[in-house]
């Protein structure tokens, strides 16, 4: 690869070049039949890891990344490559926002944060099934914060529980 490695997880303070072995998403996960959840957050390689995943995101439910426009620009592109990129794989990117409502992204959207977890899906109901079936059983107690933290491990489990407000449908007793 020809990528800067300008961040803070710098290995060495001093110059030089450092070879490690490198694989793909569809490398490693090549024998992997069905994904519920592919979470990557990879410090600003987002983008070249998506390109290594092409096969894997075929067979793929959701994608959560990490959106964060300074990495992104210390490795030459925008949240928008991402976007045209998962467009071309058939995926739609949403953000799940403190009301805790499902909201998809225009493609000229812009993380005005430090970083933000998106995510992708090529079958919104799917994940919304999911959100609310998970938020019913599980997180009826939890914070905001909580939930957002926790939706990683319901999704890939494929058994989210417990109400999330969706577009479309009412929840009385979503934890704040």
């Amino acid at each position: 690869t020809n990528f800067k490695i300008k961040d803070v997880n710098k290995i060495s303070e001093s110059e030089g070049t450092l070879s490690l072995p490198m694989k793909t998403l569809d490398g490693l996960c090549a024998q992997v039949t069905h994904c519920n959840l592919l979470k990557i957050d990879v410090e600003g390689f987002e983008l070249p890891a998506l390109f290594g995943a092409e096969e894997l995101l075929k067979r793929t439910d959701v994608l959560m990344f990490e959106s964060s426009p300074r990495n992104f620009a210390l490795q030459n592109y925008t949240l928008q490559d991402i976007f045209r990129y998962l467009s071309l794989q058939g995926f739609s990117v949403y953000k799940i926002d403190d009301s805790f409502e499902i909201e998809k992204i225009a493609s000229n959207y812009e993380t005005v944060q430090k970083y933000e977890n998106l995510f992708a899906t090529k079958d919104i109901e799917l994940l919304r099934q999911r959100l609310l079936k998970w938020y019913n059983e599980k997180m009826r107690n939890f914070t905001v914060g909580a939930v957002i933290g926790l939706i990683l491990i319901a999704v890939g489990a494929g058994m989210l529980t417990g109400k999330i407000k969706v577009p479309g449908q009412n929840v009385s007793d979503v934890a704040t």
